[in-house]
């Protein structure tokens, strides 16, 4: 919510006694000047007195280079122009009228009144006597002026015939009669009645779902929503092949009746939060944190209490608390986590994603800037993720690999090169790999530099694989319990200990994503920066998702009598390209492949994902 009105002096509100203030729209005869002055008067009620008011949804609208200037408690200020027409339009000839309007009623300057009041609206929208959805003026944009009134007389005649009368069937004679009567005309006006711009605004969902009895105003055309939700019943029964009869049908104020009709009759307490952000995610609000607040009054009562509304809070918190929430309470499957952080992340910061050429781009924040990690936390919920162990990297390419559209033919022995000279470096990488080169005849095109690598500091997360757990068992003789030498985890230390010291001199030379790496079975990804000869490669169970993971020197986790290594996230990769296998060879890669268990911070699960706002 961003709607400001210039230096309106507020009295402060008692927020201990339910407190909200009201706007008295006085009627047109007691305009004082001869402009035909908008007057109002604000005033404080209690909310529990049980107030006879109505309460304004409406669209905020564009700024305008002329103002539009209204007077409250006998001071001027200035409005946008839509609000500006509703109070004109919504006046009564010899008597005021009792209001609700945010921008006129809520200090948007203090946020502890800002955070107070939109907390409210669910209350004050439920409460008010009736809600008036103001969509603008009889002529929208390049309509004709009359395109509203033949809408709405048509949606009035809907109440007394059948809405089968109007619909044009098979029949051609039926459709030359309906077209004759301008039933063509009539229908794409109705269309348009829904498509106006205030259908588009996040705020108005809630006041719309909410509101006990809706009156739809347009300009001085009104109807009831009883109206349009008998259209859309209709509609539902009779319009099968009717074009236009479903896209009216898919609009967003049917789909606001429907929600409409399910929470009366479902009885539930609410929506989970991160449900309502997606249904949503195409509303349009000016402050990216009304994504959130602006369902805030549709959601479940323990969302309200986890995610309460808090305007100084900065985007990036109200993301990782959303995801905390959801994700510890409601969330079940492991690889949602990821997909819906992703999900999350491109609808609260989708406006971030500019392409790279884009000077704007500077004023994005850094990718580990956005999330400090809160080490002095005591109380971490893991979320707990499975995956499988794609190999360890054993050899670095250096980023000319990616210079040119690489292409090849099936003998790889001469491959054709788009340009000359021909990248030697392929071939050594594909050589220098411990499965023969033969076994791979055809590799898939590659692809381009990959903004999907990035090396992050892992918050509180850490990973596990069960195979390479041990079970000590002492000696009479030994103080302490340690590892077999012919244990698992004995032959696991010496292997890693044994790639590290064939560990390549330039690791640390290239960017992040810049670097080609090879896996043990032929597979090749693109690396971070500080990934090491030895790492492991991981991806989750679920998704094309992959991480890379590093043995913890001193780290062990122990499982009743089990201890296994543990593992750090030290950064993301991306496969880029691998050899053409049968289905049966994959079946039994997967069956040999180490299992993982991944124990995620919300944090932690956030930079994972964070690199997918970047354009490719």
């Amino acid at each position: 919510m961003a709607h400001k009105i210039e230096n309106i002096i507020f009295t402060p509100l008692d927020f201990a006694k339910n407190e909200i203030r009201l706007i008295h729209l006085l009627p047109r005869q007691f305009s004082r000047s001869s402009l035909d002055e908008i007057e109002c008067e604000l005033i404080q009620v209690n909310l529990e007195s049980n107030p006879q008011y109505e309460a304004l949804s409406y669209e905020w609208g564009l700024p305008t280079k002329s103002p539009f200037g209204i007077s409250v408690d006998g001071k001027q200020y200035q409005v946008r122009e839509n609000l500006s027409d509703a109070l004109r339009a919504l006046r009564l000839p010899t008597e005021p009228r009792l209001l609700w309007i945010d921008a006129l009623c809520i200090n948007q300057d203090d946020t502890t009144e800002r955070n107070h009041q939109v907390a409210k609206m669910g209350e004050i929208y439920k409460n008010a006597r009736r809600v008036i959805v103001w969509v603008g003026l009889e002529k929208y944009q390049n309509s004709r002026a009359d395109d509203a009134l033949i809408a709405i007389s048509f949606l009035e005649d809907t109440k007394r015939k059948p809405i089968a009368d109007f619909i044009p069937s098979k029949n051609s004679a039926r459709q030359r009669e309906l077209l004759k009567k301008g039933y063509d005309r009539t229908w794409q006006a109705v269309l348009s009645l829904c498509r106006r711009n205030y259908w588009t605004r996040l705020w108005i969902i809630q006041e719309v779902v909410l509101a006990t009895d809706i009156i739809v105003c347009c300009g001085g055309l009104k109807f009831t929503w009883g109206v349009l939700a008998r259209l859309f019943a209709k509609l539902d029964e009779h319009c099968q092949g009717f074009r236009i009869g479903d896209t009216i049908r898919a609009s967003i104020p049917a789909k606001l009746d429907r929600q409409r009709i399910t929470r009366r009759k479902s009885g539930l307490d609410g929506f989970l939060i991160l449900d309502m952000i997606f249904v949503n995610e195409h509303a349009m609000c000016v402050d990216v944190r009304d994504k959130v607040f602006g369902v805030h009054s549709l959601v479940k009562d323990c969302c309200r209490k986890a995610i309460p509304v808090d305007y100084s809070k900065a985007p990036i918190q109200l993301c990782g608390d959303v995801l905390s929430h959801d994700f510890q309470h409601h969330r079940l499957r492991g690889f949602e986590f990821v997909r819906s952080t992703q999900r999350l992340q491109k609808i609260l910061f989708g406006h971030l994603d500019i392409l790279e050429s884009d000077p704007r781009r500077q004023q994005r924040p850094e990718f580990e800037a956005v999330f400090p990690g809160n080490s002095s936390a005591e109380d971490v919920a893991f979320l707990k993720l499975s995956g499988r162990v794609k190999g360890p990297i054993v050899w670095f390419g250096p980023s000319s690999l990616y210079a040119g559209d690489l292409s090849f033919r099936e003998d790889l022995e001469n491959p054709k090169w788009p340009c000359a000279p021909p990248n030697q470096a392929l071939k050594d990488m594909l050589s220098s790999l411990t499965v023969p080169l033969d076994n791979y005849p055809r590799f898939k095109k590659p692809g381009t530099k990959s903004r999907a690598c990035k090396s992050i500091k892992s918050h509180q997360s850490y990973a596990i694989i069960p195979s390479r757990g041990v079970i000590h068992t002492p000696t009479p003789e030994e103080d302490e319990p340690s590892p077999r030498p012919d244990s698992i985890l004995s032959r696991v230390a010496s292997k890693v200990d044994k790639l590290r010291k064939t560990r390549s001199k330039s690791i640390t030379v290239e960017e992040d994503g810049s670097r080609l790496l090879g896996l043990e079975d032929g597979m090749i990804a693109s690396a971070p920066k500080d990934a090491e000869i030895g790492d492991l490669i991981c991806q989750f169970e679920g998704c094309n998702f992959f991480v890379m993971l590093r043995e913890e020197e001193n780290g062990t986790f122990v499982d009743g009598e089990k201890e296994s290594p543990m593992f750090k996230i030290i950064g993301t990769s991306s496969m880029v390209k691998k050899p053409e296998k049968t289905p049966e060879v994959k079946e039994r890669e997967k069956a040999r492949a180490e299992k993982v268990k991944i124990y995620l911070d919300t944090v932690t699960l956030q930079k994972l994902c964070w690199m997918y706002l970047d354009k490719r």
